[in-house]
């Protein structure tokens, strides 16, 4: 507000030095007063900055605690380098495995006779890649079913060295075709992309020049493993298809790959070279030290927290100095819960270990936790798995064809929960009419369409050749619809069995979606295979119970509800019956992360304590905004008054001049000396 001062102008009374000290006079007790609230107030939005950063330490502490899969984590040693090397899942299991390395696993090279150049013409035609195996007793090459072959065109245009190599390369079949000069001249090598005895190579030609086995034109690329050399078999094998053959604990072993990862369940080997007789030893144990680190840093960080919490709402009766969060409700409360979380039961589920306690963490009287460590280190000893569903989020299933699943969204209780199986799940199939007579020969022109568990194949189509037996027709149907593309890119399988004269068709799942059905097939097909346009049976889901209350049911998975909601159980086999308990649990860890992640959240009791502090700053600016509008009001109020005041005096001043300069003027007056 603009002010004009009047000293020196009326009476010379300071009117703007008696109105500032006025208006000071009346504002300064209440802008103290909100200055001092505000400053409590920032003090708490601190410490409630403070209090969650430590929780964030908390929560941060708890990684290494709250899954299962934590818990388990595994060490490996080789006892000696260079031959295999190996890591560990967390479903490994403990042990010590003997490992010897036979024979590595490799892919099949093949080399071609020598060319002038790499421009020369080879020829023309189309070669067909099958892959397969070769029979060790006759040297015949058998393919296999499940991967169908593949065929590559050669025309006038790419019919040089170079050009057959650019043709096979840009057809992405899983071959490699390169070049290489010898010295002597360039020589063509095809390589398979994939390891193992069953990727061995038939290469047959249609060969332009009309002889599909000699050593001219295009069929000096032929090879048939069982075919003379020169009629046939013109390419030379530089490295065979072999699997990798091992012997892990005398059992012996072959694999296609050198990476094993389903020989020992959750041990991955990499197989690096032949042993030399004396084999290898792996020893796969619990790493147990790391879960005693883990246990031991969230004890210290939830020891540093509860430091900070209590100087935050400390109390000195001598000094009356209190923290600036003595006596918050929402901290009390969260207090409150942290300590009954880590001061729980969990008898439901543990019967040796049913309490922090009970495995040597105490709670001392000033809220901090201590760790006893030899007792620790024992109860880790004599039962891991009790100490785990102290931590952890758990659940496991007592029934060896039975796999815990899931446990949802948190809903469910810790406790343990009986499955009853009522029914077993089913796979949808399709049973086709009886087959055409035997042995029965294709052209290789027909398809067939198929829609297997919702997803629409691709035009199958089934090699040409005779097949002397329903069960040699069944394989090369079922590796025919398993090659399919669109099926396979949506990991579904099919299995086509025999029965009695008919071919059935079998979805990989099982459950309600799980169901085969046939959209179109050529005439001379369905004579020859039995089959027709329709639908097939569909399967069922499984049927059951978890703690005595209805299940969700979907495919051979059960979901419960109630206490047990979320929890999910798999049935990989068995029959109908009582199929053992889940044993679930909501442990320490899990609990604490959860109760953090909810305190600490956007909508956490925390973050409303926030909110409201915010909103008594927001109403001190309030009153600060409103205090300086009274104030003005005021100033303005008594600048009016001081000013006619000012005025007033300054008239009378005048007049008393006057009167006595007109009584000075009188005659007889009397001058004064003083």
């Amino acid at each position: 507000m603009a002010s004009i001062s009047s000293a020196g102008l009326g009476s010379g009374l300071d009117v703007q030095g008696l109105v500032d000290q006025l208006v000071t006079s009346e504002g300064q007790p209440t802008q103290e007063r909100l200055d001092r609230k505000e400053v409590g107030i920032q003090a708490s939005l601190s410490a409630i900055g403070t209090f969650k950063s430590a929780l964030g330490e908390v929560k941060s502490s708890l990684t290494g605690l709250q899954t299962a899969s934590a818990f388990q984590k595994k060490s490996v040693t080789v006892n000696r380098e260079g031959f295999v090397s190996a890591s560990a899942g967390a479903e490994a299991f403990p042990g010590r495995y003997r490992i010897e390395v036979e024979s590595l696993a490799s892919a099949q090279r093949l080399s071609s006779g020598v060319f002038t150049a790499d421009t020369d013409t080879v020829g023309s035609g189309t070669l067909t890649f099958q892959r397969g195996r070769v029979d060790a007793a006759s040297g015949a090459f058998v393919p296999d079913p499940k991967q169908p072959p593949v065929s590559v065109d050669i025309t006038a245009e790419n019919s040089s060295l170079r050009g057959i190599a650019t043709a096979i390369n840009d057809a992405d079949i899983g071959m490699r075709a390169s070049i290489i000069n010898s010295g002597e001249g360039f020589v063509l090598v095809l390589g398979s992309e994939s390891s193992g005895a069953q990727s061995s190579l038939r290469i047959t030609v249609l060969d332009a020049d009309g002889n599909d086995s000699d050593t001219f034109g295009l069929s000096a690329l032929a090879f048939d493993p069982g075919a003379p050399e020169g009629g046939g078999r013109n390419l030379t094998e530089n490295t065979a298809a072999r699997d990798a053959v091992v012997i892990v604990d005398g059992i012996t072993v072959a694999s296609a790959s050198n990476t094993l990862t389903d020989v020992i369940p959750g041990l991955k080997l990499e197989l690096e070279s032949v042993t030399d007789g004396q084999g290898v030893t792996v020893d796969v144990e619990a790493d147990r030290e790391a879960v005693v680190a883990a246990i031991n840093g969230f004890v210290e960080a939830f020891n540093t927290f509860v430091a900070n919490a209590n100087e935050l709402t400390r109390f000195d009766p001598e000094t009356r100095e209190r923290g600036p969060l003595l006596g918050d409700a929402a901290v009390r409360g969260v207090m409150s819960q942290l300590r009954r979380i880590v001061s729980d039961s969990y008898a439901e589920v543990n019967d040796r270990y049913p309490s922090l306690a009970s495995i040597g963490i105490q709670t001392e009287r000033d809220g901090t936790l201590s760790v006893d460590g030899a007792r620790l280190q024992a109860a880790i000893d004599t039962d891991f798995e009790e100490v785990t569903r102290l931590f952890a989020r758990t659940g496991m299933v007592d029934d060896p064809l039975a796999r815990f699943a899931d446990a949802g969204r948190d809903e469910a209780q810790t406790g343990r929960y009986r499955v009853d199986v009522i029914s077993m799940p089913q796979a949808g199939s399709l049973l086709g009419g009886p087959l055409g007579g035997l042995p029965l020969s294709l052209a290789g022109d027909e398809t067939l369409s198929l829609v297997v568990d919702g997803v629409n194949s691709g035009a199958i189509r089934l090699g040409a050749g005779t097949w002397a037996s329903a069960q040699e027709l069944a394989s090369e149907l079922e590796g025919r619809i398993n090659a399919d593309g669109a099926l396979s890119a949506a990991g579904i399988t099919v299995s086509v069995l025999v029965e009695g004269n008919a071919l059935r068709i079998t979805s990989g799942t099982t459950g309600s979606a799980s169901r085969v059905d046939i959209v179109s097939i050529a005439p001379a097909l369905a004579t020859s295979l039995g089959l027709a346009v329709g639908e097939g049976t569909p399967g069922q889901d499984l049927q059951g119970r978890i703690g005595g209350l209805p299940t969700v049911m979907e495919g051979n998975r059960l979901t419960g509800t109630g206490a047990a909601s979320g929890l999910s159980v798999e049935i990989l086999g068995g029959s109908e019956g009582i199929r053992g308990d889940i044993l679930f649990s909501r442990g320490v860890a899990q609990r604490l992360n959860a109760l953090i992640d909810n305190i600490n959240g956007g909508d956490g009791a925390l973050a409303a304590r926030n909110e409201g502090l915010n909103r008594q700053i927001e109403d001190i600016d309030g009153q600060r905004l409103r205090l300086q509008r009274r104030l003005e009001k005021l100033e303005d109020r008594l600048r009016r008054q001081f000013s006619g005041l000012d005025a007033t005096l300054g008239s009378l001043q005048e007049t008393s001049t006057f009167l006595n300069n007109q009584l000075a003027a009188l005659p007889g007056a009397r001058q004064s000396n003083r």
